[in-house]
């Protein structure tokens, strides 16, 4: 998978914004509860957003690119795990096309975060990564319909960062008609895979 449509953000890069205002803030008031505490109260939503937006992206780029690749190698492309694995790609397509409206609206449409002026409002939920290239593997022609322990227990594992992840955002949502699509689609691969 090719990232170069994407304007890799990293988080250290990104945080030297702030690291700056402490500096600063330092200087003026040497009391570095009192500097933290100003900081948590001029940061905190902005903040929040960022760090959602750093989470979705690594979970759409790297980790359901990563396994995916992994169920790919092992069923093919026509198996229902895969299948499966392909709608929650899509069900986060959706949410973060809701995040995006919802941030949007939130913040009346200006153009940058007030806290973070290099990330545009309209890309936090798409272009925020902390990775340089995916996991990829060579498709081959015979597949074994089977995962070995180390794989099933890691797929299983992200099946719940992805359940957390969903829980964090739940809040957010007034239609609750995404979220109980990607619950039912994430319950159903955990089953398969509980089975296999």
């Amino acid at each position: 998978m090719s990232l170069t449509h994407i304007n890799n953000i990293r988080r250290s890069d990104l945080d030297k914004h702030i690291h700056i205002k402490e500096f600063i803030l330092y200087k003026l008031i040497p009391n570095k509860d009192v500097v933290s505490y100003i900081l948590n109260i001029v940061i905190k939503e902005d903040k929040y957003w960022v760090d959602l937006g750093y989470e979705i992206s690594n979970i759409k780029y790297l980790w359901i690119e990563y396994y995916f690749n992994i169920i790919l190698n092992s069923f093919g492309t026509s198996d229902y795990i895969t299948t499966l694995f392909s709608k929650i790609d899509c069900d986060y397509v959706n949410i973060k096309n809701y995040l995006d409206n919802y941030i949007c609206d939130k913040y009346n449409n200006i153009k940058y975060l007030p806290e973070y002026p290099g990330i545009k409002i309209t890309k936090i939920f798409y272009n925020l990564l902390d990775i340089d290239r995916p996991y990829t593997v060579k498709i081959r022609g015979i597949y074994e319909k089977r995962l070995n322990k180390k794989e099933k227990d890691m797929i299983l594992e992200f099946i719940e960062k992805n359940k957390k992840y969903i829980e964090k955002i739940e809040m957010i949502f007034i239609d609750l008609q995404y979220i109980n699509i990607i619950n039912k689609h994430l319950k159903k691969l955990s089953n398969i895979l509980n089975n296999i």
